[in-house]
């Protein structure tokens, strides 16, 4: 189904909800007034059954600056933040009220697993872990073959315009 509903359309069972990095805006004193659709309406008026958020915003060991910790704790209703921007890497995951922060660094050193049970505030983490992306694990030929495709993408649409190759080091 692809009729189109508020938020962003991923798929006919999952769409996202899109936030504005306090580098954006200069500001996270009001971190509610940065999404433009509040999890609650969705859970209610949408029928979601979890609200996760993607975020660039990131975890810092100040929690007065944290702010991925800063957003669980002023905007009810999201379930789970996948934080990126600062390469932390969290485990176990960080609770805040009901929601779970996870992360897992950066430069695809680790695939982070949560497993969710339960529904709305019922919602609990059953398991959290950190695979590490090693040269045992098999490639899928398939991801691949995609990966090629925008490899020379990339060369062909940025990097040759810099004199540059993928893999160079800058």
């Amino acid at each position: 189904n692809s009729k189109h509903r508020s938020g962003t359309q991923i798929t006919d069972k999952l769409r996202g909800i899109e936030i504005i990095s306090a580098v954006q805006t200069k500001s996270m004193k009001n971190p509610h007034m940065l999404l433009h659709v509040k999890p609650e309406y969705e859970r209610n008026k949408e029928k979601v059954d979890i609200v996760i958020c993607l975020s660039h915003c990131g975890i810092w060991s100040d929690k007065k600056i944290s702010e991925d910790e800063i957003l669980a704790r002023s905007v009810t209703g999201i379930d789970v933040i996948i934080s990126g921007h600062t390469h932390t890497v969290l485990d176990p995951y960080i609770r805040v009220g009901n929601t779970y922060i996870v992360s897992c660094g950066a430069y695809g050193r680790y695939l982070g697993r949560l497993e969710m049970a339960g529904k709305g505030k019922l919602l609990k983490a059953v398991s959290y872990r950190l695979i590490p992306i090693t040269a045992a694990i098999p490639q899928d030929p398939k991801i691949s073959g995609l990966i090629a495709i925008f490899r020379k993408e990339a060369q062909k649409k940025y990097l040759d315009l810099f004199s540059y190759r993928y893999g160079q080091a800058i």
